[in-house]
């Protein structure tokens, strides 16, 4: 069994946990860069995780070509 096979993976897609408010759009913004990474090796709940990012939207914003994208990801992996 490779470690592949062992690891978590997780697929960051935006949302509230990737997401700050911006008071001048009075609207919430997804960052550049999830934080999930960094949030689940501080928890060392995980010997080992692989992490891909397959978009940073707020789930209004996912379309067609956003889950076909995911769909890539998942079928690839």
């Amino acid at each position: 069994m490779s470690s592949r096979d062992k690891a978590i993976h997780f697929i960051m897609t935006g949302g509230t946990i990737d997401s700050h408010f911006d008071g001048s759009k009075d609207t919430a913004v997804p960052n550049k860069e999830s934080v999930i990474p960094s949030f689940m090796r501080s928890l060392k709940l995980y010997k080992e995780a692989i992490f891909t990012t397959a978009f940073l939207k707020d789930s209004r914003d996912i379309g067609k070509k956003d889950l076909v994208k995911l769909l890539k990801i998942i079928k690839n992996y």
